[in-house]
């Protein structure tokens, strides 16, 4: 992108980034902040500095979040697989993507299981991150199934009895 060349035009359009084309003093010629007209290849060190300087405390911020937002974390990582392959197809709904998601977390909490969200036909096998493509099954089962493309429990079962926990599909993943 082409950034103003001077900091006070930078700030005049609003613009996040400035290149005055001249080397700070530790001889970067990246852009620098228009806040604080930092380098940013500089500031990038200094991140990367701290962060290996204080491991623990970087890996304590990522284990909190991590935790308070299992849901995110589960779809964040599919959906990046399916990305990276291309395979996220433009009728899509992340709503019930992500409901998948949030319904594996829910029960896990609530019934102490490992139920995990597994494409049916798998990514690896040009499955799509579709909704119509995803199941909620146990962690042993989908270890088990590796992937191969079967159906366990289809979405279909389960969106129509999710909302009574004693359902027989819901005392059968508890007592797998």
């Amino acid at each position: 992108m082409n950034y103003p060349d001077n900091r006070a035009e930078a700030i005049r359009i609003k613009a996040p980034l400035y290149n005055t084309k001249k080397p700070c003093i530790h001889g970067h010629t990246s852009e620098r902040r228009t806040k604080s007209g930092c380098c940013v290849e500089c500031g990038k060190e200094r991140s990367t500095k701290y962060r290996n300087d204080n491991p623990e405390y970087q890996a304590a911020i990522i284990k909190v979040w991590n935790q308070a937002n299992k849901d995110k974390c589960a779809g964040y990582t599919a959906k990046y697989r399916a990305l990276k392959k291309l395979q996220t197809p433009i009728d899509a709904d992340e709503d019930k993507i992500a409901e998948f998601y949030r319904t594996a977390s829910e029960l896990n909490e609530i019934y102490n299981s490992t139920l995990q969200v597994d494409h049916i036909r798998s990514l690896k096998n040009y499955g799509l991150h579709h909704e119509d493509n995803l199941q909620l099954i146990t962690k042993t089962q989908n270890c088990q199934k590796g992937t191969k493309d079967e159906a366990w429990i289809h979405p279909n079962q389960i969106d129509e009895q999710i909302i009574n926990p004693d359902c027989e599909i819901i005392k059968w993943l508890k007592s797998v």
